[in-house]
Order: structure tokens, then C-alpha cells, then sequence
């Protein structure tokens, strides 16, 4: 886990910084619950985009979770880190999975490194437009958790993290 610790404060740094704007209704961010419903396109372009700024090579992966549901994450070398899987009604709020997990197995991958005309299909509020992930990345910064080149400056994140086997 010691190797993770960037990882994981970077994704809490993400994950703090959507559910804040969508607490305070922020123009762009009223259509999603407190689940983060539908943000999985937009904060995984957040936490690519930080975890890039940090060294930390990643993959944004658009696919489906299960048999049903279009859904994107992060993959990293081993694991990926799922922000949004409190939308398919999973109790903690950053999912950091072992690619070999029983869970990793409903993750389909149909693009990496997809487009923003990847999402044509999409409503329009769920696409990963510029102005919400540079939103997320503004906040994260005000707040103090990020400095202007997206290094992270806090050491404290969620507990709410699951680590998948």
C-alpha cells in the first residue's frame, strides 16, 4: 500500500473535489447525486489528468461494468481505481481492484484512451467536456489539496477506500 499512497490521495482528492461540487450545485454539476451518478467519464478524466501531473503512468478506460452499464475508470499497471462505483449501489466511495479480483471481471474494456466524440451517445451533462474536468481540477486546487501544476499538498484522504483482491 505504501507504493499506492499517491495513488490513493490523488483519486480522494478527486473524488472530495466532485461530491463538493455537486453538494454546492455548481453550474454543470446539478444533474449528478450524491453517488456521483453518471460522473464516471468526467472524474476519471480528473484523475488521470492529476495522476499524470504526478508521474504516475494510467490508462482512462471507457467500457461497461457488468452486462448493462457504460462505465469508465482508470487502469493502472495492476490495479485500476473506480471512483464512481457507489453508483451501482457499492458502499465505499474509492475502489482500488486488483486486475486479478473476482470484481475486476465486470469490467469490459471497449476503448482506451477514448475521445470526447467516443461519448456521442451519452446524455450531454455525463460527457467528460473540458470546463467539468477543468472544474474538478480548479476546485481541488482551491481547496488546497492540489497546487497549480496538479501536485497533490494534502496527506489526508478518505477512509473510505475499498482494496479488492
Amino acid at each position: 500500500m505504501q507504493k499506492l499512497k499517491k495513488e490513493l490521495i490523488l483519486a480522494s482528492v478527486i473524488r472530495k473535489s466532485s461530491e463538493t461540487l455537486i453538494k454546492n450545485k455548481v453550474k454543470g454539476f446539478e444533474e449528478f447525486g450524491k453517488d456521483l451518478m453518471g460522473m464516471c467519464a468526467i472524474s476519471s478524466c480528473a484523475l488521470k489528468r492529476v495522476l499524470e501531473e504526478n508521474g504516475i503512468e494510467s490508462t482512462l478506460i471507457k467500457g461497461q461494468y457488468g452486462l448493462v452499464s457504460e462505465h469508465c475508470w482508470v487502469d493502472l499497471p495492476d490495479h485500476c481505481i473506480d471512483l464512481t462505483l457507489t453508483q451501482f449501489g457499492k458502499k465505499e466511495k474509492i475502489h482500488f481492484i486488483d486486475k486479478q479480483s473476482a470484481l475486476f471481471k465486470n469490467f469490459i474494456c471497449l476503448k482506451k484512451e477514448p475521445k470526447i466524440t467516443d461519448f456521442k451517445n451519452w446524455p450531454f451533462f455525463q460527457k467528460p467536456t473540458k470546463r467539468l474536468v477543468e472544474s474538478i481540477l480548479s476546485y481541488a486546487i482551491e481547496s488546497g489539496n492540489l497546487d497549480e501544476k496538479l501536485k497533490y499538498k494534502s496527506e489526508t484522504f478518505t477512509k473510505n477506500i475499498a482494496f479488492v483482491k
